[in-house]
């Protein structure tokens, strides 16, 4: 192998208790983890079918709602949130597990949620929006078998009768399937979302994910933003960037996790790794990147033994004075 393809980086961070990739279900979206708190952890699809995608109106902006999310004041989630552009998609509940968004217990443990960013009755979004939202339910529809069609109306009481994708206002209300909205009656998305155009969108996109062309070249390296140290894969095909291009993540040959180039034909990602020795590399079924050997070291280790040489020096200063103190009495 070349020695341009072998990178020894140290990389200085907080220890974790465990090795946790944070790698989202959708390869085109990022990783921010709602609280603990504020969903049910599960086992889907084995403990619930997912029949059902609701689109829900944030009410608010797209990061105060990814806060809100995070929150464990809040007790209510989504499994994505999306920008009122559709350039940010953020996962923050792992599909297999169970957020709380339909105010309908059997409609959370049966559907996936996703957030817009925006108001009911205010926000008309772009066409960039439906866009990447259709991308969004194309793919979810695939990996879990959901009808990709908007039915009319309040969904059936019990979410096994049927499948598809619904509004916030389309969910039973538990006690009274005849109301929609959930238990709180909500409206979301409202009269400004465009059901025609998202359609639309689904079915100009349906193929999109067949078309995907992989990546003749994979690049990974290691960038610095916010202060903080990141995954960053450049994806090629004939020397230009390549958009959305799909590479499975390798950490010691083990895959991790799938992930995509965006539009843009770079990713950025992070993996949270407790102290050791690593072997990173990204691949598709084509090519293979240069490998990224990566040491990483226990910070508080490093903190600890600091503290207790600062100690040393302290009690060692104190005794001097106290030498001095004795021999001028």
């Amino acid at each position: 192998m070349c020695k341009e393809n072998l990178i020894v980086l140290i990389l200085i961070i907080s220890i974790v208790s465990s090795v946790t990739y944070t790698i989202p279900d959708y390869p085109f979206s990022s990783w921010e983890p709602a609280d603990e708190q504020n969903y049910s952890k599960s086992n889907r699809e084995n403990d619930y079918e997912i029949r059902w995608i609701i689109i829900h109106v944030a009410q608010g902006s797209f990061q105060a709602t990814v806060s809100w999310f995070k929150n464990p004041k809040s007790r209510v989630s989504a499994h994505f949130v999306i920008s009122k552009d559709g350039s940010k998609i953020v996962q923050m509940v792992k599909i297999k597990d169970v957020a709380w968004h339909a105010g309908n217990l059997q409609y959370n443990r049966h559907s996936i949620g996703i957030e817009i960013e925006g108001y009911v009755n205010e926000t008309i979004w772009p066409d960039s929006l439906y866009d990447k939202l259709s991308k969004l339910l194309i793919w979810l529809a695939n990996q879990y078998n959901i009808s990709l069609k908007h039915i009319d109306g309040i969904a059936p009481p019990n979410p096994n009768e049927d499948s598809g994708i619904i509004g916030h206002s389309q969910v039973p209300d538990p006690n009274n399937p005849s109301l929609g909205g959930g238990r709180s009656h909500h409206t979301d998305p409202g009269p400004l979302f465009n059901w025609s155009k998202l359609m639309k969108y689904i079915d100009k996109n349906r193929e999109w994910l067949n078309n995907i062309s992989e990546a003749d070249k994979l690049k990974i390296s290691l960038v610095t933003t916010y202060g903080k140290t990141v995954f960053k894969v450049s994806c090629f095909y004939n020397g230009e960037k390549n958009p959305y291009s799909l590479f499975r993540i390798h950490v010691d040959d083990k895959i991790v996790g799938i992930l995509g180039c965006n539009e843009d034909g770079i990713r950025i990602f992070s993996l949270d790794l407790k102290s050791g020795e690593y072997e990173i590399y990204v691949s598709n079924s084509r090519t293979k990147s240069n490998i990224l050997k990566i040491s990483i070291k226990n910070k508080e280790k490093i903190l600890y033994f600091s503290l207790a040489a600062v100690g040393l020096i302290a009690l060692s200063i104190i005794y001097y004075i106290f030498k001095i103190k004795k021999k001028s009495n």
